[in-house]
């Protein structure tokens, strides 16, 4: 039938015929087929998505073609057995090959990826995360969130709306990371899981993706003081510029030390998403919809808002400093709100000027500022965020309260 894989072929015969079982680490028999194929699906996306690659789409269709047939005899109670394997975001790839394509086989197929004993809980609302494998876990959640915006069905934002708060507000750790041997620890435990194998990388990865759809669905300074949190604290520490290894795990445990990847001996799963974390610091500086810009993050870029012929550039060497400076080109005047976050770790309110006149506006922490007028060629924004420094206590460490 054409099959050229990263998974032989008689795996492929266990698996379809439903005689696949999981091992506690979500293995099946030392393999974890769709985890691979998830790789090629979304590679081919990716090709196809950014660099225009018509060959990529024509092979994505015809593997999820190949999906389909090879599934389609199995039952539902089958296909759930199959899926406590890791698959990956099966799910996430094949709702947007329906997204690309218009074909309702790919949706229908993505829907059966949904892994019900992850995802119902989640639907009612349920925490039941601890002890949970968090990478698992994170992508089948980054599928359901796609999948709410190509069909809307109210379930799929529960489940990534509720993961989101179930982590951030009550796992996360400093940096950013939640898990502890790659599985969520319970509520508020943190002071007494510090250890070398905290945060995995992969994990603060997904995290981050899954954070930029929900802030995209209800646009709230919370998301955008995560994503900033774990950027700088996991994401851009987590690359030897020496050596250019990937670390898996951020150490906590007080006087470790970072341990990388080397080429030939720990090809870990955080190799692979590490090297794209580092293409993406231009990823969701700005947001915008068709009157509205939000500068989420403080780092020196240059957007063209091509629907309204504008340039944004913005100048700051932040974190070194505290202000920003953002610049509007334009050869008309535009009318549109920018909305400017105010992170949650400001002292007091920011210093805000437009071409050097002080802007009265409110800017409360963990929220944005927004300036609202007709701006015209040469303007220029100029925020001075006050900075402190501030302890972030564990939550179950009640001594440091």
């Amino acid at each position: 039938d054409g099959y050229a894989g990263p998974v032989r072929l008689e795996v492929w015969k266990k698996t379809f015929s439903g005689a696949i079982v999981a091992d506690a680490w979500g293995m099946c028999g030392g393999y974890v087929p769709w985890y691979c194929m998830h790789k090629v699906y979304a590679g081919l996306i990716d090709a196809f998505v950014n660099a225009g690659n018509k060959q990529a789409l024509e092979v994505a269709c015809k593997f999820a073609d190949w999906a389909k047939k090879g599934t389609d005899n199995l039952n539902d109670e089958q296909f759930q057995k199959m899926l406590l394997c890791e698959f990956g975001g099966m799910n996430a790839s094949l709702a947007e090959l329906y997204a690309l394509t218009g074909n309702k086989d790919y949706l229908l197929l993505a829907r059966r990826f949904d892994h019900k004993v992850i995802l119902d809980p989640l639907a009612q609302k349920k925490d039941e995360l601890t002890g949970k494998h968090v990478n698992t876990l994170l992508p089948k959640i980054l599928g359901a969130a796609r999948l709410y915006e190509l069909t809307g069905q109210q379930g799929d934002a529960t489940v990534a709306s509720f993961l989101w708060d179930s982590v951030i507000d009550i796992r996360t750790f400093a940096p950013g990371g939640m898990d502890l041997r790659e599985r969520f620890c319970a509520p508020g435990e943190e002071a007494k899981r510090l250890s070398w194998n905290n945060c995995e990388t992969c994990a603060v990865y997904n995290m981050l993706k899954l954070t930029r759809h929900l802030f995209g669905w209800q646009p709230d300074a919370k998301h955008m003081d995560y994503y900033e949190r774990a950027l700088y604290n996991t994401i851009l520490g987590s690359q030897d510029p020496d050596s250019g290894g990937f670390t898996y795990f951020n150490s906590l445990k007080p006087g470790h030390f970072k341990i990388y990847s080397v080429p030939f001996d720990s090809m870990w799963c955080c190799v692979g998403s590490g090297m794209e974390n580092h293409s993406k610091y231009a990823d969701t500086i700005y947001c915008r919809d068709a009157d509205t810009l939000w500068v989420n993050l403080f780092i020196p870029s240059e957007l063209k808002w091509q629907e309204k012929g504008v340039t944004i550039r913005q100048e700051t060497e932040f974190p070194k400093n505290n202000i920003t400076t953002i610049a509007v080109a334009t050869k008309q005047e535009q009318k549109f709100a920018v909305k400017i976050r105010v992170p949650y770790w400001v002292t007091h309110e920011p210093q805000v000027t437009v071409n050097g006149e002080k802007q009265t506006v409110e800017a409360q922490p963990q929220s944005y500022l927004t300036l609202s007028r007709t701006w015209k060629d040469g303007d220029t924004i100029t925020v001075q965020f006050p900075m402190g420094l501030h302890l972030r206590p564990a939550r179950d460490d009640k001594a440091s309260v």
